[in-house]
């Protein structure tokens, strides 16, 4: 059977991507709204994906859904305004202190709503950093699971400080790969310090793999862009240093058929050595029939994750084999609240109003 991509998920890669001859009148008369701006959100795009349809002249809009569109560009300006006001404070205050720091999995192809920001020192600045936060007004607390200490101020983001990456007290990627080639880019017009393509497409797919156990779209669109760019042995070497090495090539397996499937890509989206079938998942599971977005892990590879993680550091949580395993999925799959593990809406979603007959 041919796997297909949902036509939710069509239409909002067809939006954020501007692709709107694509999208018809039939589709916006017979489009579940409610249901497409909570996958949008899901999949980290209901900024840009509001923002891309509120100007779209060529697509006739309802009212509700003209006004629910002004609603959640207004909030996501106000949440990319804090998002510039933290960058410029880490700036600021890093640089008074004469820190080095990266901003990570941040940078990304659109601009889009998150709840904090990623910074990394290096382990010998990492005291430094937090007395200048300090100095600088935030509260600052520990949060032991992933060695990194949260810093909180009025009017900004939480800032994540780490000095380097870790899930359940255990190390998942070298934060000395970080510091190979930094480049400075912008976000929201804030030149930042941000680590090579190679390392945080690495450090993406070790996030994914670790703490997230899904694929959004952003990610997807992430990897799109940057496929002809970076060398995916430089992930794969970090996996196979810190034993999730199997987990990376099904991860890699998958994200090629994703790329198959949403983009209609012959070549595979991410290259490694050794990937004899570059569209084979390995625990069994084929994408087939409808493909939702985002992507949940099938349940037999999110297992082997967890078998991996058990054999190679001989440790499993198992609030987080019961959490990621079961609880997840039947929230997602089975009760069709529609949620994902780690994340959560930055829009109320159930104040919009929907005319369900138009």
């Amino acid at each position: 059977m041919t796997a297909k991509l949902e036509s939710e998920a069509e239409l909002i890669l067809n939006v954020i991507t501007n692709n709107l001859t694509a999208v018809t009148p039939a589709h916006v008369v017979e489009a579940d709204w409610d249901r497409v701006f909570r996958l949008a959100s899901l999949n980290r795009v209901l900024y840009v994906f509001a923002r891309n349809l509120r100007v779209a002249v060529s697509i006739p809009k309802p009212p509700l859904l003209e006004q629910n569109l002004d609603e959640v560009v207004t909030g996501g300006d106000k949440w990319l305004s804090q998002l510039k006001d933290t960058l410029e404070f880490v700036n600021d205050t890093f640089s008074r202190a004469s820190i080095p720091y990266l901003c990570v999995k941040t940078a990304r192809e659109l601009p889009y709503v998150t709840f904090d920001v990623d910074i990394l020192v290096k382990p010998d600045d990492f005291e430094g950093a937090l007395e200048a936060l300090q100095k600088a007004g935030a509260q600052t607390r520990p949060y032991t699971p992933k060695e990194q200490t949260d810093a909180e101020l009025a009017g900004l983001l939480r800032i994540d400080l780490h000095h380097g990456f870790y899930w359940r007290n255990s190390e998942y990627i070298s934060s000395d790969l970080m510091w190979e080639d930094p480049r400075e880019v912008e976000i929201q017009q804030v030149s930042c310090p941000v680590p090579s393509l190679n390392a945080e497409l690495a450090l993406m797919v070790a996030h994914c793999i670790h703490e997230r156990f899904h694929i959004p779209l952003l990610e997807l669109l992430f990897l799109k862009k940057a496929s002809h760019k970076v060398d995916g042995r430089v992930m794969l070497e970090q996996a196979q240093k810190h034993g999730w090495d199997k987990s990376a090539r099904g991860f890699v397996s998958i994200v090629n058929e994703l790329g198959a499937v949403t983009f209609g890509d012959q070549e595979p989206l991410l290259c490694i050595p050794g990937a004899a079938e570059a569209r084979h998942i390995p625990t069994g599971a084929r994408l087939e029939g409808t493909v939702s977005m985002p992507f949940m892990f099938p349940f037999s590879f999110s297992a082997s994750i967890f078998w991996e993680r058990l054999l190679n550091k001989r440790s499993l949580s198992l609030f987080d084999a019961g959490y990621y395993l079961l609880f997840s999925n039947a929230r997602y799959y089975y009760t069709r609240k529609l949620r994902v593990p780690m994340y959560g809406h930055w829009f109320p979603l159930e104040q919009l109003k929907w005319d369900k007959t138009e």
